[in-house]
């Protein structure tokens, strides 16, 4: 199993739509609801920021129906088959308005649709965050499992970063407008439909443990015991940091590139670098992990991406585009280090937890609210 790379790939293939889904939502969305769609800025902050409470409610609710569930297809994989077709219409309805011309019904349309693509997320990976743990129970592969991961979910971000726009300009224009919705659309149905492909295949070659116990009743006061475990708090704490300073440093990055130094011709390159950089960096930081231990690479990265930071200071105009690749270099030491690290030492945690607790439940996935979504790496305009 340790040599076999199908359930290594398979398992990965669902970051696939994690990475890249979330890579075109945060570089088009509101681009295409503002230019295109003709919506208001305010009522796009708005309808971004009812999606983002949708997801606080359904990742908890879709956690526990997960742990309920018992089919001939497992607990958690069922949930990548049922959600190859929703996944796939609501990405396309993130896109498309159906001939809709009326502002009010569009806002009320698009604020529907990101609940739905949110909703849908929720279904499929919520489960996966959980799945890890019943493939396999050794350290140094569940480690390995991640490094694939991230380089599945790393490479779908850099495909996402600089494709979308290509079909869009290609098949709909170059200049941004209603004259675009051909563009986007086409973009939708052909995105949409790999990233439900990639749940089949995410079905196909993961397993689950066969013999579950029946599922137990949980009470409030069992959600909130997850918090005495001291494990949890710490991951919480460094999950909840992590991906706040990412997204963060993200939109720094990506507006100064845009709005500061007037490099907008050059940002495909700049930002390709920084997704590159990323995956390639995944696999030697997950060779450090196996060695050094799961925490390991962020004694490495996280000092290397806030000392990156600081270089944003000196950043204007006549910054040369070769200083702009480094330091998208360096500050993708920091995000691969931090997304191995945080997401290999999770399913570490339900098993701290079931040695402390003798129950296997993964309350810990339902309890963390995926701040990852809150803060939108979205470039600005």
């Amino acid at each position: 199993m340790k040599n076999n790379l199908k359930p290594k790939i398979c398992y990965a293939s669902g970051d696939i739509f994690g990475g890249g889904a979330f890579m075109i939502f945060s570089l088009l969305f509101m681009n295409f609801l503002v230019l295109v769609e003709g919506l208001p800025v305010v009522a796009t902050t708005i309808i971004i920021f009812i999606g983002r409470l949708w997801d606080a409610i359904t990742d908890p609710i879709m956690g526990r129906i997960s742990d309920r569930t018992r089919s001939r297809f497992g607990r958690r994989r069922i949930y990548f088959l049922i959600g190859i077709i929703p996944v796939y219409l609501s990405f396309v309805m993130l896109f498309y308005s159906f001939g809709i011309q009326n502002i009010t019904a569009k806002i009320v349309y698009y604020t529907l649709s990101y609940m739905f693509f949110g909703t849908v997320f929720s279904i499929v990976m919520v489960p996966y965050n959980a799945i890890l743990s019943d493939m396999t129970s050794d350290y140094n592969e569940r480690t390995d499992y991640t490094t694939f991961r991230m380089i599945f979910s790393g490479g779908a971000a850099l495909v996402c970063a600089v494709v979308p726009s290509i079909i869009i300009k290609s098949l709909g224009h170059e200049e941004n407008g209603p004259q675009q919705v051909p563009g986007y659309l086409i973009m939708g149905l052909i995105f949409g439909a790999i990233f439900g492909l990639c749940w089949l295949v995410t079905f196909w070659g993961t397993k689950e443990k066969e013999e579950l116990p029946p599922p137990e009743k949980i009470t409030i006061a069992t959600w909130l015991s997850v918090f005495s475990n001291v494990a949890y708090r710490n991951l919480l704490g460094i999950f909840i940091s992590f991906q706040i300073a990412v997204d963060l440093v993200l939109a720094l990055f990506i507006f100064y590139i845009d709005i500061v130094v007037l490099q907008y011709q050059n940002y495909e390159l700049i930002v390709g670098t920084l997704l590159v950089c990323s995956m390639l960096l995944m696999v030697v930081q997950g060779a450090i992990a196996r060695k050094k231990g799961k925490a390991f690479p962020l004694y490495i990265g996280i000092p290397v991406w806030i000392l990156s930071t600081f270089v944003f200071i000196w950043l204007d105009v006549s910054t040369p585009l070769i200083v702009l690749c480094i330091l998208a270099a360096l500050i993708a030491v920091g995000s691969s280090a931090g997304n191995l690290s945080t997401w290999s030492m999770l399913t570490l945690v339900y098993d701290i937890d079931e040695m402390r607790t003798r129950k296997r439940l993964e309350i810990p996935e339902k309890a963390r609210i995926t701040v990852e979504k809150w803060i939108p790496g979205g470039r600005a305009e």
